[in-house]
C-alpha cells in the first residue's frame, strides 16, 4: 500500500506480524491482552472501526488513537495513546482487568446484533419483543478453589439478577466422591 496513512513507520517493521484471514481473528483477539485500534476518520460520532466491539467482546483492553465516535461511545473503556500518552503506563494491572470487564459487559449487554436489529425494526415501525436478558454462565472447574471462586464471580456479577444461572462443569480430571 503507498498511501502514507497506511504505511507503517521503519522504526516498527520488524514488530510487524502478516495479516490473519478474517475467520482467525477471534483466536488473536482472545489471545491477547490488549488490542490496537487506529482510526482514519476521527471526527465522525458514527465512523469507527468495527474492531473496537471485537476486541471487547474478546475482553481485550483497547489502546487507540482518539475518534470522537468511540470516545463518545466507550469513553474511558478505551485507553486513547494520543490523547494521555502516559495512561497505559499508569494503569495497574487490576485496573486494566476492570476496563477489560467493564467494556466486555457493556459490550456483551448494548452493542449485539440482536440489539442493533431490533433497533432498526422498531424504528420503522415494527414491533418487536424486548431482548431475552437470561443467561447462563458456564464455568469448567478442576478443584474446590476453583468452583468456589466461579461461584464468587457468579455471585458478584449476576448473582441479583434471579433470570440468570450458573452451570458448573466438573473435569473429567476430578475424581468421582
Amino acid at each position: 500500500d503507498t498511501d502514507p496513512l497506511h504505511i507503517w513507520p521503519e522504526k516498527y517493521l520488524p514488530y510487524i506480524k502478516p495479516g490473519q484471514p478474517h475467520d482467525q481473528m477471534p483466536a488473536v483477539y482472545k489471545s491477547s491482552q490488549l488490542g490496537l485500534n487506529f482510526n482514519t476518520v476521527t471526527e465522525s460520532s458514527t465512523m469507527f472501526a468495527r474492531r473496537v466491539f471485537e476486541l471487547m467482546s474478546s475482553n481485550t483492553l483497547v489502546v487507540s488513537n482518539y475518534a470522537k465516535g468511540v470516545a463518545e461511545m466507550f469513553g474511558d473503556l478505551v485507553v486513547f495513546a494520543d490523547k494521555d500518552p502516559g495512561r497505559l503506563g499508569r494503569l495497574s494491572e487490576a485496573e486494566r482487568d476492570l476496563i477489560r470487564e467493564q467494556a466486555l459487559q457493556l459490550v456483551l449487554t448494548e452493542h449485539t446484533y440482536a440489539k442493533r436489529w431490533r433497533y432498526m425494526l422498531s424504528c420503522i415501525g415494527f414491533q418487536v419483543k424486548p431482548d431475552n436478558e437470561d443467561i447462563t454462565l458456564v464455568s469448567r472447574v478442576a478443584s474446590d478453589s476453583e468452583a468456589m471462586a466461579s461461584i464468587s464471580y457468579f455471585e458478584q456479577h449476576f448473582g441479583r439478577n434471579s433470570s440468570c444461572r450458573l452451570l458448573l462443569v466438573v473435569s473429567g480430571k476430578v475424581p468421582d466422591i
